[in-house]
């Protein structure tokens, strides 16, 4: 059976499954997803998007443990009809929740990045902001900031261009990991407000996820763990596994460990189920939390760097950091300074203010001064002066930057010289030696 086969409205199928934000809206999911459970079976074999919805209705209907293994086969088909040309890009916006939920870095890399080439060859304007939007996502969480924010800019230059309205819940998460805390709050609130009125659901979890990580990055640990508890009401596809990461980081260090342990179980057995090495790094970075100051930690620390040392660079680093943390608190202060300073300096690197001064607090802590010198560049580019710097580097022409803009050429021009003025340099060909973030 294929759950396609229980509406013609495919998409519209396609966003009851991701839920709402009322429990009327879960009910109601629900109840959809088990019709389409209950439809016959398809008279032609199904396509890679039949077998994902088929196991986003497992999901909602048995859990993610009984529906991952679907998921996860149905997101390499998916893969192998998007290599051959075969994938309609306007479902990637699906298989990017799906990736997101599975703790699939690699596979979602692969699909957004594919998908935002054939948008722009179509000229797809009406979905492509979405797909910079997630790509922009998967950067902030590689710590390439950016290239996050070019990203930001060109999907709202696009937004404004066509009348529609931007989706507020990724400024709030960038604003989390740089350590802006009034703005963070700020930016928190408004994506939750406007997400209610439209009823997205995912949206106020994302915006909830980043108040999280703000709250964590600060040790302000009550606060992070009561963002959490609000995320956590609901099953969000391909978010609450990360409501699970910060829940735990924060109850433990709030002392509530029990609900650090129920969260440690359903993150293990979502790692379990999806078996991918950053799912499985961030169950092993949890249990090493759980197992506060016992020595059985250890091993978890170290098996959950190995494991996230080549997905999500902010995740292994910020493994580094909490490691570090526990070899200070059981006296290990030589082994801590070392764990500390590769997180610090990692952070510093990547402008992740919260997490560096949590970094250098403890690092100062175990014996070791550091110097606080600004980090990152000098000279501050607006976020569309540094698209624009990156694109220009990259070799596109002025003409090329307008179309992707919405600028006039002219406009662009005007921002180069200011760029140029800003960085004390001639020519594009000096943009070569500015040091943006680099590409994945």
């Amino acid at each position: 059976m294929t759950t396609s086969t229980c509406t013609h409205d495919r998409g519209g199928n396609a966003v009851v499954l991701q839920g709402g934000l009322s429990t009327t809206d879960r009910v109601m999911t629900r109840s959809v997803a088990e019709a389409a459970r209950s439809a016959p079976a398809a008279q032609e074999p199904p396509r890679a998007v039949d077998l994902l919805l088929d196991g986003l209705a497992v999901r909602l209907t048995d859990g993610y443990v009984a529906a991952a293994p679907l998921l996860g086969r149905a997101l390499q088909e998916y893969l192998r009809e998007d290599e051959a040309g075969l994938a309609d890009p306007r479902w990637h916006y699906l298989t990017h929740r799906v990736c997101l939920d599975l703790f699939d870095r690699a596979a979602g890399k692969v699909l957004v990045a594919r998908q935002i080439e054939t948008l722009r060859a179509a000229g797809e304007l009406n979905v492509l902001p979405a797909a910079l939007y997630q790509y922009a996502g998967l950067c902030i969480t590689d710590g390439l900031f950016s290239q996050a924010t070019g990203l930001v800019v060109e999907a709202e230059a696009i937004m404004a261009a066509t009348g529609a309205t931007p989706l507020a819940s990724i400024r709030p998460y960038l604003a989390a990991y740089r350590g802006q805390e009034a703005l963070c709050r700020t930016l928190v609130q408004s994506a939750i407000d406007e997400a209610t009125v439209r009823g997205q659901g995912g949206e106020v979890t994302v915006a909830l996820v980043a108040k999280a990580i703000l709250h964590n990055s600060l040790g302000q640990y009550g606060e992070a763990l009561e963002a959490c508890a609000a995320a956590a009401q609901f099953d969000d596809t391909g978010y609450y596994g990360y409501v699970l990461v910060e829940m735990i980081e924060a109850a433990t260090r709030c002392g509530e460990g029990q609900i650090a342990a129920d969260a440690l179980a359903r993150l293990t057995q979502r790692a379990e189920a999806s078996r991918t090495d950053t799912a499985l790094g961030l169950a092993a970075r949890s249990a090493a939390l759980v197992a506060g100051d016992d020595p059985s930690a250890e091993a978890h620390y170290q098996l959950a760097i190995s494991l996230l040392e080549h997905g999500y660079a902010l995740y292994a680093v910020r493994t580094r950091l909490v490691y570090g943390e526990w070899l200070r608190r059981v006296r290990r202060r030589r082994d801590a300074r070392v764990e500390l300073r590769i997180a610090y300096d990692s952070f510093a690197a990547m402008g992740v203010e919260g997490f560096a001064d949590r970094a250098r607090r403890e690092l100062t802590v175990a014996g070791e001064t550091v110097n606080t010198g600004p980090a990152g560049r000098a000279v501050e580019l607006t976020a569309q002066e540094s698209h624009i710097a990156q694109l220009a580097r990259s070799g596109h022409t002025t003409s090329e930057i307008a179309g992707q803009l919405f600028l006039s050429p002219r406009t662009v021009e005007w921002h180069l010289s200011r760029i140029f003025a800003k960085l004390g340099i001639a020519s594009r060909r000096d943009l070569r030696n500015v040091d943006f973030d680099s590409a994945p």
